[in-house]
Parts: C-alpha cells; structure tokens; sequence
C-alpha cells in the first residue's frame, strides 16, 4: 500500500543560501503509554504485548541513533576559506545574479572559475549542484552535491546541510534506499534531526516495506503541542501493515484526541475495533460518527447490526439493517441477504433463518447457504434436521473447499451420534490440503475423547 505524501519539490526547498536550522534537539514524546492503554481500556494481555514489542523497538531505534550520532562526534571539523581570488569573483558573481532568476547565467559563470585548493573546489561544487537542483536537472544536480562531500573539507554547517539536500533530491526521484542513506548520514553528522528529517524516513521506510522502523521514525517526529496528523497516521498504517491492530488503536485515539468530533476518526475507530471484535466500542465509535456526519452505507449498518448481534442485542440488530434496506441504503443482493439470514440465526429465528438460506439457494444454487443451514441446526442440536439439510448439500456436483466443508459437518454430525467409522469416512472425503481436514480431524478426535471420558472404559 502506498501512502499519499506530500514532498517539497526538491528544487524549491534547496536555497543557494544554507538553511538555518534549530540547535535544539526536539525531544519526540512517547506516543504509546500505559496511561493509553488504561485510558482506552487496551489494557488486555494482547494490547500489552503489542505495546511492549512497540516499546523495544522504540528503544533499539533510540539506541541506533545514539550511536550514529556517537560516530559523528568524532570527525574533526576543519576550518577552511575560500581563497582570496575565488572568494572575490564568487562575490562578484554573487551579487550580480543575487536578484535575478538567471540560474543557468549564473552556473556558467561558476563553471568557468578556476578553484585553487580543494576547499575551492568543493564549495562551488556544492554552489553548482544547488543551482542545478533549482533548473529541476536533479541528476547533474547530485553529481554535484555528492561530489562536494567526498571529504570532510566543507566544514560542519555547509557538510550537513549538503547531505540534507542529497537526501531531499535523491526522496524526490523515489530513490528510497539513498535518501534513507543520506538522511541518517545528516544525523550522524549534525549530531541531531528535525521532525521533518524523522517524517521523511517514516515515509521513507513505509515505502520500502519496513515498516516498524516507519512506526518508529514516525514516533520520533512528533512534536509537542502540535496535532502531529501525519506521524500519527504513518503509525496508524505502519502497525496496521504488521496486523498490530492495539498499537493501530492507540495511534487512532491519539489522533481523535486533536479533533474529538471528527466523524473521519470515529469511523477509523469503529473499524479498528472491529478488527479486534471488540463489539461495544464498534456501537459506540459507529454511533458517535454518524452523530457528527459520518454518512450511514451498506458497510458501516452491517457492522453496526452485526455487532449488536454478537453484543446479544438482537432486536437491535435486525431493525438497524432492516431499516437500512427500507431505506434503500443497503441495496437488495445475495450478500445483505445472507446477512439478514444469519442476524435471524443468531437471534434463534432458526425458522426464518432457514427460509433465508433456502431462497438464496434457489435463486444462486450455491451450495454454502446450505452447508449455512446445517451448521446453524447442529449448532442448535438437531441432528435430524443436520443430517436432511447436509445430504441435500453433498449433492454438490463440484468437489471444492464448499463440499469440504459439507463433509467436515457431516463428519460432526456422525461423530455427535458416536458413529466414529461413519466421522472418519466423512473426513477421508476432505483432501489433506484443504484446511478443512485438520479443522475436522481435531473435532472428531475430540468429540471422541470426551465421550470416552464421560462413559469411561467399560472393564
């Protein structure tokens, strides 16, 4: 999944006059705590682990920068000046074009100067690949750039400030892998990095998949007292991308935190917990963001209904998603159909349910609505009823994971009847590779076992 970023056109960020940048290192606050947890009640054993495995991280990445940092500190910086005829025609030059948008005029005139020492040579040479960056001609631009840097001879201002806009350059033309290089090398050698320089390796690491030095870059770029928006939906997406749905959770209610009634939020919010079947708080995020505009569909009534259901409101469930097809949101199909079915099953309408079930499979001859009634009479204990709705649902002419599972329930069913020859029959019909066969083998095996146990062993 690629993300949406916005990148300053590298040719515009990049002045012929370094950037002035902040001595002070911005301290990022931790943006998972256990207050949070607490606060949001994540505090489940699950939650807690994700949260510990985000904390170790956290601490590794912190660790990684101290020590680049640590390496930077032991270059010695030298002190080098233009040398007298250099430095009086780059005046010249200077103040000739100071005012006027004559980039090309201007590198030609640099091209022609002749540098005396290697210090000459570098700083028109970082001049050079800054007025190139500036015509868009970023190629030419980095040759330049990365040409000035080949020794330490710029001095720390100018050194750091030229890796930054090698990184900038190199994020502009996707080059992902030598912006992530030059952007920690600025680290290294600045000895610190702005929240933007930790934005843009977030980004940088989502794009090349790595996505838990993403999270962590993107912790490390918020700032406080700032609605820190885009590191908190970097982080949101980064966890979610290694199926962390409690660090994904703690992201998301930090970002609702800057804008309580933000309907796009608590939509996020509903989905998110629905992702951990966390019922209660989908009726609670679902309801509170169509309470500040969030527009009711197929979807998001489904989830709602579907919730109630599991949360044992079943009322409530079926007159949320029967209102919804009144009103023409959720539209006449096979699915929302199959829907209404199950809401009826799980509200014990087993009656109307199977009405459902049955005209689904009557105008689709899909064989999974059957296998849908049966399990729903299993379920319930009416092995009678199991076994008439299974028969008819074996006569699948297509053998497919929809069959494998037919045999899967029939083999419960005989198992249920304590007829273990018939159960193993059953399962031998389910091919080794479905996932059904060892789904089917363990319950047989166990259906057995515990009624081995119940009757004990006859002596």
């Amino acid at each position: 999944m690629k993300l949406k970023h916005t990148i300053i056109t590298a040719g515009a960020s990049i002045l012929l006059v370094s950037a002035c940048s902040s001595t002070k290192q911005q301290t990022s606050p931790e943006s998972f705590t256990n207050a949070h947890l607490a606060q949001y009640k994540l505090n489940k054993p699950e939650a807690i682990a994700e949260y510990e495995f985000s904390a170790k991280h956290a601490q590794k990445y912190t660790d990684l920068i101290t020590e680049i940092t640590e390496q930077g500190k032991k270059v010695n910086w030298p002190t080098h000046y233009l040398t007298k005829q250099v430095g009086s025609e780059l005046t010249e030059i200077l103040d000739k074009y100071s005012e006027k948008n004559q980039q090309k005029e201007f590198t030609a005139e640099l091209l022609e100067l002749t540098p005396s020492t290697a210090f000459d040579q570098a700083y028109i040479e970082h001049i050079l690949g800054k007025l190139y960056a500036q015509q868009s001609d970023y190629p030419t631009a980095l040759h330049y750039l990365e040409k000035s840097t080949q020794s330490f001879i710029l001095g720390q201002k100018t050194y750091v400030d030229v890796l930054k806009n090698i990184a900038t350059l190199y994020l502009a033309t996707q080059n992902f892998e030598q912006a992530q290089r030059y952007y920690y090398q600025y680290i290294r050698y600045q000895g610190f990095a702005e929240p933007m320089v930790y934005d843009q390796l977030a980004f940088i690491h989502y794009q090349q998949n790595e996505f838990i030095l993403a999270a962590m870059a993107a912790q490390r770029a918020m700032e406080p007292k700032s609605s820190n928006n885009s590191q908190l939906i970097m982080q949101l997406s980064a966890w979610q991308q290694l199926g962390m749905h409690y660090n994904s959770l703690l992201a998301a209610h930090q970002q609702q935190e800057y804008a309580p009634k933000s309907a796009l939020y608590l939509n996020n919010l509903a989905n998110l917990y629905d992702l951990v079947d966390d019922y209660s708080n989908i009726i609670k995020y679902r309801l509170l963001s169509y309470e500040y505009g969030q527009r009711k569909t197929n979807g998001n009534q489904k989830q709602l209904s579907t919730a109630y259901s599991f949360s044992g409101q079943h009322e409530l469930a079926l007159s949320t998603f029967l209102e919804c097809k009144k009103q023409k949101i959720c539209k006449e199909s096979s699915k929302n159909s199959a829907h209404l079915a199950f809401l009826h099953m799980q509200a014990g309408n087993i009656a109307t349910a199977e009405q459902e079930y049955q005209l689904l499979f009557a105008t689709t001859q899909d064989y999974q609505y059957l296998n849908d009634i049966a399990a729903m009479y299993l379920r319930s204990e009416n092995l009678t009823k199991t076994k008439v709705i299974i028969e008819q649902a074996l006569q699948n002419p297509t053998s497919n994971e929809t069959k494998h599972l037919s045999y899967k329930i029939l083999a419960q069913l005989h198992a249920l009847q304590k007829n273990y020859q018939s159960a193993n029959a059953a399962l031998q019909q389910i091919p080794t590779s479905s996932p059904y066969f060892e789904q089917t083998k363990h319950i047989v095996d166990g259906i057995e076992a515990s009624t081995i146990k119940k009757e004990g062993n006859p002596i």
